[in-house]
């Protein structure tokens, strides 16, 4: 996990509201939201996936390529992907992403759009 994930999980076990309030979160994001944590474990699963699915509004477009680089920074799963997809590509793979979470799932199109992959979504309807 990166450091901002760390301090939100930690604030999630903790139920510190006024850092998922006021605190780092919303230090790196303009539009944030406290979440209920009425369910503490899916509070957890997404800010190991990304801290910033907590937010209210995921932004559909990051015009700053800066904000986009902290847009994958923020989250080790985004980081861990985009090392693993350039090596996979360079040796002719194909690679197949589960997501439960549509929220994460549109941060990896947002991640794939920026980064130039060729991919296709499958939903469900």
């Amino acid at each position: 996990m990166t450091s901002l994930q760390k301090e939100l999980y930690k604030a999630v076990l903790e139920k510190n509201y006024s850092i998922l309030k006021s605190g780092a979160l919303q230090k790196r994001s303009a539009s944030s939201r406290a979440s209920s944590l009425s369910n503490i474990l899916m509070e957890l699963r997404k800010v190991v996936n990304h801290p910033y699915i907590m937010r209210a509004e995921i932004q559909e477009e990051l015009d700053d390529m800066e904000d986009f680089e902290k847009l994958v920074e923020a989250s080790a799963k985004l980081a861990l992907l985009r090392r693993m997809l350039k090596k996979l590509k360079e040796k002719g793979h194909r690679v197949l992403i589960f997501s439960t979470m549509t929220k994460m799932l549109d941060m990896i199109e947002l991640f794939m759009e920026k980064e130039g992959y060729e991919y296709e979504r499958l939903v469900s309807q």
